[in-house]
């Protein structure tokens, strides 16, 4: 019901549709801009959140772009865990390494996909403040993250596609 509603206030309003995923992201991205889509949003409007969670399924990345949705990437510096997070044994339970995550986002765009993509910091614990430890609201995107990716040939106007222009 709430991927109806979402998509029903998407076509009367036109604004955009941020579906972030779950633990259950392998099986639930696709079925989901299928609902969204079969109930009237159209492709280039929904944003699928937390697209880091994918990079293992580089198939299913592709398979939704091919159908015209923004995949937006976060988790660059949360290569970190909170104590006793390391006895979960669900693969999602451990965020990509930067280097993962800068090599898969490298490979989509130069694959011609950079127009569909997104980075955020992903600030989702006050633990991934910079004042707690953490990258900060965008200080370990800006200072790390994307000196990786232009390490990797992305130059500065796929950069601010990345970052401010999608």
């Amino acid at each position: 019901r709430l991927l109806r509603a979402a998509a029903a206030a998407h076509v009367r309003s036109g604004a955009p549709i941020f579906c972030v995923l779950g633990p259950e992201a392998n099986a639930g991205a696709d079925a989901a801009v299928d609902e969204l889509i079969a109930a009237g949003a159209r492709p280039s409007a929904i944003v699928v959140c937390r697209a880091q969670l994918l990079l293992d399924v580089p198939d299913l990345l592709r398979a939704l772009l091919r159908r015209g949705v923004t995949l937006c990437f976060g988790g660059a510096g949360t290569g970190w865990c909170v104590a006793g997070a390391t006895a979960a044994t669900d693969k999602w339970a451990e965020p990509p390494t930067d280097g993962q995550l800068a090599n898969g986002v490298a490979a989509l765009v130069m694959e011609g996909w950079g127009d569909q993509l997104l980075l955020t910091a992903g600030v989702e614990s006050a633990l991934q403040l910079q004042a707690n430890g953490g990258g900060g609201l965008g200080h370990h995107l800006l200072a790390s993250f994307l000196p990786r990716l232009r390490a990797l040939g992305l130059d500065a106007e796929a950069e601010a596609k990345l970052t401010s222009t999608n």
